[in-house]
């Protein structure tokens, strides 16, 4: 019995503790990094702002990002500085949801059809 909770207690602690590859120790050069060209990545700058794009190259002093935040804007790549970043995280995407509310709609507009008629 001492052992097994033994086990649990260490196992308990392992998962409390388990720090993330891409924790708040690593500088912000090593995570950007971590990701590859052309993967889309959200940006918080220090002054707040959030840019979200596709990280097109990358350098010892900065990388560049295709944002699509500033559609409107007339120079969609912009440089961004490490010394100007607090975070930086994979981007999530929706799409997967958007294609299941489109086939949920129209398998409702179908029975609706069907049942109605």
């Amino acid at each position: 019995m001492q052992r097994i909770n033994t086990y649990i207690l260490s196992m308990f602690l392992s998962v409390v503790f388990v720090v993330n590859p891409l924790s708040a120790s690593t500088g912000i050069p090593e995570k950007v990094n971590s990701f590859s060209i052309g993967q889309k990545i959200t940006v918080k700058l220090q002054n707040g702002n959030r840019l979200k794009g596709k990280l097109m190259e990358k350098n010892a002093e900065h990388f560049v990002l295709e944002h699509d935040t500033l559609l409107k804007s007339d120079n969609p790549v912009r440089e961004v500085r490490y010394t100007y970043v607090s975070e930086v995280e994979k981007a999530k995407s929706y799409k997967g949801w958007y294609i299941a509310g489109g086939i949920l709609a129209g398998l409702t507009i179908v029975m609706a059809a069907v049942l109605g008629g």
